[in-house]
């Protein structure tokens, strides 16, 4: 059985594995639905507009996706507006105005599928790999036994250099192929472009500003560092008609010129729009050099070493003599061996922070459950009407994200009056107009408590309260890991 320390950290990585292998089957058996196909009932949406997904923020690689703006009015309540990413064929057979089906549940419209609608299954997948990952290692943890085969160490054991350079190999490996893969790529889109390339002015339709952490904190000397990325979102128009919202990522300078509503510059590739670059955006040939260099390298120094070794009897090392036993005292020896070991510090603090981060989180989520609650039980209906519109800009050192604003005021049965403010997607921002009606839930005696209908849900509450305890009994069990470690080492 293995020791108090190793026993904590491999209930750890089971307790891990174990949540995001069940979250990995509730994504999969997609419980909402078969919900749907028991309850939900049918209606017909009219397609509002229809555009191509395209994010070129993400990497070089574009994989398009064709997107659906609709509206339907379910039974009850107000009319859902939503999109949604469907199949190629049928995309290409709608067009706007055209009736499309959806299927929704009663109690809850904004839970429906429209059809044609595709399966997001790359969530579930992840979520799986990291559960099959760390539930076994947390098995073999908590067990006192190794995670690899027997034969493995026996492998190792006959050349570990021969053994080394191949597992280097293959580490090795996927970066070299990923970089020329990569590379290629670039190359023929660069090919695309000189030979198809086409001018077309597209417009902002929102900024961002996206934060991203690299590195780790988990022990000493080491750092989370964070990078600024800016992105901007536009959308234009392709040389059949069809539409495509883009996102590229830019340099600061280039980012701050462009301002949202306004005109950009776009070329893009006839026949394939969705293959295109924004004003002050340019392939980068570095990341796939970095990955080609650095995989290539890899990929020889290890075959190398493995070449080299192929067939060379593992080196016998001769068993050192006991050390005599010392006669004197050694009192500075001594002093050194009573140092008392501080590394366990460094679990201890990060346990702590998880532990205190998900107690808030699970008091937040907590509160939204309870708001929600009220909302449910007490929350009254009113129509209000929309007084103005504004963009709130993103900005560096301000707000991170565009959004699109609408301004609203109602009366209460009671005379009293409240106001709020709703983000809109951009086409409902850009149909609507001052006077348009918008339905709005609001707490009795607290007017100033309002909210869009539609809006809320029990989702983040319900979310925030499982990620919180989860937080909190992971440092928890990483404070406790390291103070049995610490107790542990005293011992030896």
């Amino acid at each position: 059985m293995a020791d108090r320390a190793t026993l904590a950290v491999g209930g750890l990585f089971l307790l891990l594995g174990t949540i995001f292998g069940g979250v990995a089957l509730y994504l999969w058996s997609a419980v909402e639905e078969r919900q749907l196909a028991a309850e939900g009932r049918t209606a017909r949406a009219e397609l509002l507009r229809k555009d191509i997904v395209a994010d070129r923020a993400s990497g070089s690689i574009v994989r398009p996706g064709y997107r659906v703006h609709y509206r339907f009015a379910p039974e009850q309540g107000t009319p859902v507006s939503a999109s949604a990413q469907i199949d190629e064929t049928l995309w290409r057979r709608v067009h706007p105005g055209d009736p499309i089906e959806v299927v929704y549940l009663a109690s809850d419209p904004s839970v429906h599928r429209v059809e044609g609608q595709e399966r997001e299954i790359v969530l579930p997948l992840v979520f799986g790999l990291i559960g099959v990952v760390f539930a076994p290692l947390g098995l073999c943890l908590v067990f006192g036994r190794s995670p690899f085969p027997a034969g493995f160490a026996e492998w190792i054991g006959r050349s570990p250099a021969y053994a080394l350079g191949v597992i280097g190999v293959l580490f090795f490996l996927p970066f070299a192929g990923g970089g020329i893969f990569w590379l290629d790529a670039v190359q023929s889109e660069q090919a695309l472009f000189d030979a198809r390339g086409q001018q077309a002015e597209g417009t902002v339709v929102s900024k961002a500003i996206v934060k991203k952490s690299s590195g780790s904190s988990s022990g000493p000397g080491r750092s989370r560092s964070q990078s600024t990325h800016y992105q901007v979102t536009y959308r234009f128009q392709g040389d059949a008609g069809e539409e495509v919202a883009g996102t590229s990522e830019l340099d600061v300078d280039d980012w701050e010129r462009l301002k949202e509503r306004e005109p950009v510059a776009v070329t893009y590739v006839a026949g394939r729009p969705w293959l295109h670059r924004v004003q002050g955006w340019e392939p980068s040939w570095i990341a796939p050099i970095v990955f080609l260099v650095v995989g290539g390298a890899g990929v020889l120094a290890c075959g190398g070493l493995a070449w080299w070794a192929r067939g060379r009897p593992a080196r016998r090392i001769k068993p050192r003599k006991p050390a005599p036993t010392p006669t004197a005292p050694q009192p500075i020896q001594e002093i050194e061996s009573r140092k008392p070991n501080r590394s366990w510090w460094w679990g201890a603090g990060i346990g702590a922070v998880f532990f205190f981060a998900g107690c808030g989180a699970t008091i937040d989520g907590i509160g939204e459950l309870l708001k929600e609650r009220r909302y449910a039980a007490e929350g009254k209906s009113a129509e209000a009407r929309i007084v103005s519109k504004r963009i709130d800009e993103a900005q560096r050192g301000g707000r991170s994200r565009t959004e699109y604003v609408a301004l609203y005021r109602f009366d209460t049965p009671g005379g009293a009056k409240g106001e709020g403010r709703a983000v809109l997607e951009v086409a409902a921002w850009e149909a609507a107009r001052p006077g348009d009606r918008l339905a709005v839930r609001y707490l009795p005696g607290e007017p100033g408590s309002n909210r869009p209908a539609g809006e809320g849900g029990w989702a983040y509450g319900i979310i925030i309260s499982i990620v919180g305890p989860l937080f909190a009994l992971i440092g928890a069990f990483l404070a406790w890991g390291s103070w049995l470690a610490r107790h542990d080492s005293d011992a030896r």
